[in-house]
């Protein structure tokens, strides 16, 4: 099972009161009997039994990592290392790298 989904939808942070929306690429596989789900833009992934339980586990993933870089105020850094470009005002509209440059980046660390 090799497929290609995508999370859109928008992570609450409490502690700050922010809203980051989201619209990432997630590639879902199996690997030792686990369901992963990798999102290769954040080079972050979940996993579980199944299907919904890597997603639910990828959604809580992606919310400690926006928690974490948005108190440490190294969000914008960490973006710019995985390659995503920033229009003028950067908080208004991020852009993800294109899948195949998240790939290689990486493949590139090991």
């Amino acid at each position: 099972m090799n497929k290609n989904l995508r999370f859109t939808g928008t992570v609450h942070f409490h502690n700050t009161g922010e809203n980051v929306a989201c619209n990432l690429p997630l590639i879902l596989f199996e690997e030792d009997n686990n369901t992963i789900c990798y999102c290769p833009a954040l080079d972050l992934s979940g996993y579980g039994s199944n299907e919904v339980e890597a997603q639910k586990s990828f959604e809580i993933t992606l919310g400690e990592y926006f928690s974490y870089t948005i108190n440490k105020k190294t969000l914008k850094t960490d973006l710019s290392r995985l390659g995503w470009q920033f229009k003028k005002n950067w908080k208004k509209k991020m852009v993800p790298p294109d899948i195949s440059l998240s790939l290689e980046f990486v493949f590139r660390k090991e």
